[in-house]
This record gives C-alpha cells, sequence and structure tokens, in this order.
C-alpha cells in the first residue's frame, strides 16, 4: 500500500492518488494485471471520504489505465499512462470509404488520445451490446450512422 501516498497540499488528494498510481506503473512497481489496494484500505489509511478514492479510481478508468472487475477490484490494465482521452468509435461496418474516414480522425487527433473502433455490422443485437459493456469506459462516444 505504500505505493499510495498523500499528503496535505493544494493538490486535491483525488489527484495524489492518480499521480500516485501513475508514479507506480512508470517505475515499475505496478505491472499490467496487478491489483490496486482498494477503495475502503485507501479511505481508512489516509482518512478520506470513500468518494474520494472512487473519483481518482473512476478518472483512471476513463482513462483506460485501470479496469474494474465487479466483486474483486481494480487492475492495471494497462502501463501506458499517457493516454488522458478515450474515444469509443462505432461503424456500420468496414469498407474503403470507412477507412478512409478512420485514417483522417486519427491523423487529426492528439497523441495521448486513444480510439477503439467497432463494427456491429447492421446486427441491432451487436449494436446494443457494444453500447451498454461499454457505458462509462470512455471519455466519447462516436456512432457513425448508416443508411437502412
Amino acid at each position: 500500500m505504500s505505493l499510495i501516498k498523500v499528503i496535505d497540499s493544494d493538490n486535491p488528494k483525488y489527484k495524489q492518488i492518480i499521480s500516485s498510481i501513475e508514479e507506480a506503473i512508470n517505475n515499475g512497481e505496478l505491472k499490467k494485471g496487478d491489483k490496486l489496494p482498494s477503495i475502503n484500505s485507501i479511505r481508512n489509511r489516509f482518512s478520506l471520504s470513500r468518494d474520494t478514492v472512487l473519483l481518482a479510481y473512476s478518472e483512471l478508468k476513463t482513462r483506460g489505465i485501470v479496469k474494474s472487475i465487479a466483486g474483486k477490484g481494480y487492475y492495471v490494465n494497462t502501463v501506458n499512462t499517457n493516454i488522458f482521452q478515450k474515444i469509443f468509435l462505432l461503424f456500420d461496418e468496414l469498407n474503403v470509404f470507412k477507412e478512409d474516414l478512420y485514417n483522417s480522425f486519427l491523423k487529426h487527433i492528439d497523441d495521448n488520445i486513444q480510439v477503439d473502433i467497432f463494427f456491429h455490422n447492421f446486427n441491432y443485437d451487436v449494436f446494443s451490446k457494444l453500447i451498454y459493456d461499454n457505458i462509462g469506459d470512455y471519455n466519447k462516444y462516436i456512432i457513425m450512422p448508416f443508411r437502412t
């Protein structure tokens, strides 16, 4: 648990938790798949509110750095701490036009933005599942309309 550092400063507590985890990842103390300390253990150790710790973990989750497994906790999802935004991009199918659009899109965004592309291939069940399974995991959602 010594990898989390929260000291009295002008920096908000949740940002100190985020910085501690990013630093531990960058230093190799945490690797992909490692379990993070529980929300309650951090809360108790530093006398914080549960919401403060949850806010830190939620931001890390939205950036794709950590993932949560219901009933088990939070785990390191990637060692790339330079990701500051994640974009969910949903197309109906892959074709030449969509590939050009996707490549142009990638060319015009910052390096610290991760884009995950999905295809539903005109299957409503796949479309719904992709959206519902990814709610809350991204900063932005882009859904390309299609002709019927």
